[in-house]
């Protein structure tokens, strides 16, 4: 199935997507499932318990690679030298090790590089692909971004979590000190009668581990609904987020023995010091005056005085955890972050003709741009925060040197409408078309890093689209206030917006709306639109500021928990 230029190719359907849209029909092989306007026959369905290697999602439908081609929005991927998106997943030959294979592609990674540098690089881009070294790492449990991106701050409230438990059992021992002084009397009675102190040792740990075992039954049961949340929270900035958190031996055999050396540790010592007394000594008046009862009362102090301590740590990580979720949630994005992105698909918006094209996007802008509750819609190519960049090479005017700047394509109203001021010069207008002059808009960071000793606005720039062949100059009209168009985290990189009527690709329709009303009614208006004009077409639709939130779900999350562990 899977050969190059298949000109049609089957398809495999997970378990769940097999229940979920057929109803787990038997005749489900045969039929046939749509995708992008494509059409695939059904020829098997996986395992329920197979969900991909892709650590945190599950796939609906796999087709075969060469079926890229056939999708109208990825058909130009397979061609592509320099679009990174192909995994490599492979077994090892019997008695091999993860570490003898990655030496092997070491070996062999200088011939594999140059005989696949990307068109179009540079020199410098060239040597540094070469440079690149091939690894292999061990995918028995999935490949992942998410333990890259979650590992250390997961530690982190692992440790947490160990500072609760302490203090919770320090809490504990306290009280079982407490009570076993309250029973002094009772004890050194049955210590005088006969009772061995080994069996009333046993009699306070049976009572130790009753307490630990009501604990971790019950807070097993609160864990079971708080794991829910946490994958919750963190599938809120990833989208779609599967992973299997069905318990197993492993989780009972860790909480058990935290349990039992919990019990151990903290039950055992109140427990040998309620029988350290000699029964004679306990019985007498005014026996807890004595220096072993003072030994008694020092160890609980000294159990106050840890459980104050651990506290303070939570407290102090709580208060910077915080601080620094505010820190980040005030950063200034330089732009209205109420502005809503909209992610138009179909065959039919990608024709080859460039003119053709954009007539059917500048159709669907005016139409949507003229909805009620809608301020204003333009045209761009990479929405802000999204990380879809392009960058290349510029040269200045009169400057040899060169340096890597951010690209961005959009309409001629695009700055207006996400309310990125323009400082100086002026913005995109209707006039900027194919056969106009090439003008360009840059940031303040540009300005300051290309035009560091002259003005910008007037200035001519080129972009280096292969080694030592610049593309044709292109005047700067106007500079436009700095904004995050990557991580909001990040420092503000240097941009040159590009018209979109003279730098028109044709892979994808991407408006950015900004809203007069309420956001539900003008998705649901956008949805009848779009409808009407072809009720094939796909459309995605977020809001950037919640895109923003969701991107510092970490952040997010370690506040929060860090703050409940301080409460």
């Amino acid at each position: 199935d899977d050969r190059p230029g298949c000109g049609s190719a089957p398809a495999v359907i997970s378990y769940a997507y097999w229940q979920r849209a057929f109803g787990g029909s038997t005749d489900v092989l045969g039929k046939t499932v749509r995708l992008d306007g494509t059409q695939f026959d059904i020829v098997g369905v996986t395992p329920p318990d197979f969900f991909g290697l892709d650590v945190g999602r599950r796939f609906d439908v796999a087709i075969p690679i060469c079926a890229d081609a056939l999708l109208p929005s990825q058909r130009d991927r397979i061609a592509s030298r320099g679009n990174f998106w192909l995994a490599v997943v492979g077994r090892l030959q019997p008695g091999q090790t993860v570490a003898t294979a990655t030496d092997r592609l070491i070996a062999v990674s200088p011939a594999i590089t140059a005989a696949s540098v990307p068109d179009g690089y540079t020199s410098e881009g060239q040597q540094a692909y070469k440079n690149n070294k091939l690894q292999a790492r061990a995918a028995s449990s999935g490949l992942s971004d998410l333990r890259e991106q979650f590992a250390k701050p997961l530690f982190v409230l692992l440790a947490a979590t160990g500072l609760v438990l302490l203090i919770a059992c320090a809490n504990l021992a306290n009280l079982l000190l407490a009570r076993a002084t309250a029973r002094q009397r009772e004890i050194a009675i049955r210590l005088a009668i006969g009772a061995s102190r080994q069996r009333i040792v046993g009699q306070l740990l049976i009572e130790s581990v009753l307490l630990a075992l009501v604990g971790t039954v019950l807070g097993m049961v609160v864990a079971r609904a708080l794991t829910d949340v946490l994958v919750a929270q963190l599938a809120a900035g990833m989208g779609s987020l599967f992973l299997d958190l069905s318990w197993n031996m492993t989780v009972f055999a860790f909480t058990a023995a935290v349990a039992g050396a919990a019990c151990l540790l903290f039950g055992l010592a109140p427990a040998m010091q309620a029988t350290a007394l000699a029964p004679v000594t306990a019985l007498k008046t005014g026996g807890r005056g004595n220096s072993e009862a003072r030994g008694r009362f020092g160890l609980r102090k000294a159990l106050v005085v840890a459980q104050v301590a651990l506290s303070l740590v939570l407290l102090i990580g709580a208060l910077l955890f915080g601080r620094t979720l505010y820190n980040v949630l005030t950063i200034d994005a330089g732009f209205d972050q109420q502005i809503m992105q909209v992610e138009l698909s179909h065959p039919s918006l990608q024709p080859e003709d460039v003119v053709q094209l954009q007539v059917v996007r500048e159709d669907l802008r005016q139409r949507i741009a003229a909805l009620p509750g809608i301020a204003d819609a333009v045209l761009v190519n990479n929405a802000p925060l999204t990380g879809n960049w392009r960058n290349e090479y510029v040269y200045a005017d009169g400057k040899p040197e060169k340096a890597l700047a951010n690209f961005s394509t959009v309409g001629p109203n695009y700055f207006t409408a996400v309310g990125v001021p323009i400082v100086k010069g002026r913005a995109f207008s209707d006039a900027d078309t194919l056969h106009a002059a090439p003008v360009a808009v840059v940031n303040e960071t540009f300005a300051k890093k290309f035009f560091p000793d002259r003005e910008a606005v007037g200035n001519r720039i080129w972009i280096e689209v292969a080694e030592g062949t610049p593309i044709t100059k292109i005047e700067v009209v106007g500079i436009s206030r700095d904004a995050k168009y990557g991580d909001i985290r990040d420092e503000f990189d240097p941009v040159v917006h590009l018209p979109m009527a003279q730098n028109s690709d044709g892979r994808m329709v991407r408006m950015l709306v900004k809203p007069r009303g309420r956001l539900d009614g003008v998705m649901a208006a956008i949805t009848r639109e779009v409808g009407r004009v072809n009720p094939e077409i796909s459309i995605e639709m977020r809001v950037i500021g919640q895109q923003v939130r969701d991107g510092l779900v970490r952040e997010r999350l370690m506040a929060a928990l860090s703050a409940a562990f301080g409460a």
